[in-house]
């Protein structure tokens, strides 16, 4: 008859937990990572749309005509509004020989998209860090990304989208040119 090595049996059964205790360990720390990863990327959505300066260029880019509020502390203290309309948008993006000559209305729009670029842009330093794949941007920021990227699309009219795509190299918003480039929308 076989007699059983206690001993053995003991310490091939302690082996054989803890691997399985390890494997639930690291499943469960994956599954933990993924949910902050998305709670991370929630929250940075959240501030990309809260933010009143992108509001306001979203709202320019989609070409809506509205009074735009400026600020009080902005322009010396004092409430004021510009009465946009989406050429306003086209005259803002048109570069000019002085800069100095710029109305300040034009100075607040391109401070708008400025805010709008550089957030937008950020999404692809998340991409880039392997904090969020691509799928969960596009699930976020796909209508922009289409909206800026795609030359066939008309939300944007095609030369406000050529001015745009202009200012965004001129300016070296290279993030928001990159994520662009990773949805395959070359500028």
């Amino acid at each position: 008859m076989c007699e059983i090595n206690w001993d053995i049996t003991i310490k091939a059964a302690t082996l054989i937990v803890v691997t399985i205790g390890g494997i639930v360990g690291i499943v469960q720390y994956l599954r933990s990572q993924k949910w902050k990863k998305a709670e991370f990327l929630a929250q940075k959505h959240k501030e990309f749309a809260e933010n009143l300066y992108v509001q306001k260029a979203m709202r320019m880019l989609d070409g809506f005509a509205m009074y735009l509020p400026v600020d009080k502390n902005e322009y010396d203290g004092v409430h004021e509004y510009i009465d946009f309309k989406p050429p306003l948008l086209t005259t803002a993006l048109t570069p000019i020989t002085d800069e100095n000559l710029r109305p300040k209305d034009q100075i607040h729009i391109r401070l708008c998209i400025d805010k709008f670029l550089f957030r937008f842009g950020n999404f692809q330093n998340y991409l880039d860090n392997k904090i969020v794949n691509q799928k969960q941007v596009e699930n976020m920021l796909g209508y922009w990304i289409k909206a800026i990227g795609d030359k066939s699309d008309k939300i944007i009219s095609p030369h406000t989208k050529a001015l745009l795509h202009n200012y965004i190299k001129e300016y070296n918003y290279n993030s928001a040119k990159k994520l662009l480039a990773t949805f395959k929308y070359n500028i």
